[in-house]
């Protein structure tokens, strides 16, 4: 009798002709995304982008930051995130963040950006030390905002540490959810959690 081959279409190639993936964004579309993200909300212009037209990275791992305001705001800037329809709030005083990463002066490009998922679990101190290490550099306060604004549903799946920054001394602000709301905060970044990780990126490109 003949062996009867009983391979069958798996469940979920069977579900994707009713549902298929969402297609991919090319990075051109991704930049264009991100930049509407900005310009509707008065941070940047359609002309920031252009320098960055033709040096984008073949995969979507980065992020648009338009030029950080001389003065930061920081209820004004975190009002721009929005998730599930809550707008960002923020409990850190102005006066008291410092960077601690020099960036580009204009608009600039982060690439190879990492969200923070791959150091879940560790505290602030030993992740900039890995960073460090791996030749990346942390997210400073107004890129971790400006990550928020594109990207929002990041903080559904996990805080981020802005270790990138200080406000005073010693402590680390930080992106979380309270109440549903996104907020910024600060603490002394001692403990680690696999709720928390910091977001990371490989280089910076300036026009």
């Amino acid at each position: 009798m003949t062996t009867i081959d009983r391979q069958i279409i798996a469940p979920e190639e069977y579900q994707a002709l009713y549902e298929p993936p969402p297609s991919v964004r090319t990075p051109e579309e991704m930049l264009d995304l991100q930049l509407r993200c900005f310009v509707e909300r008065e941070l940047a212009t359609q002309a920031d982008a252009d320098p960055f037209r033709n040096h984008l990275p073949e995969h979507n791992r980065f992020l648009f930051v338009p030029k950080r305001p001389k003065t930061l705001d920081l209820a004004r800037l975190m009002a721009m995130i929005e998730l599930d329809g809550k707008r960002g709030v923020n409990y850190l005083k102005e006066q008291s963040l410092v960077d601690l990463i020099e960036v580009p002066e204009g608009p600039y490009l982060m690439i190879d950006i990492e969200d923070g998922r791959a150091r879940l679990n560790v505290t602030p101190s030993v992740s900039l030390e890995t960073i460090s290490a791996e030749s990346r550099s942390p997210f400073t306060t107004f890129e971790g905002i400006a990550f928020g604004i594109v990207f929002p549903i990041v903080l559904a799946h996990h805080n981020l540490d802005i270790i990138g920054s200080r406000c005073g001394s010693d402590f680390f602000p930080y992106l979380y959810l309270h109440d549903g709301k996104p907020t910024l905060y600060g603490s002394w970044g001692v403990s680690a959690s696999p709720g928390w990780g910091a977001p990371s990126c490989g280089s910076r490109l300036g026009a």
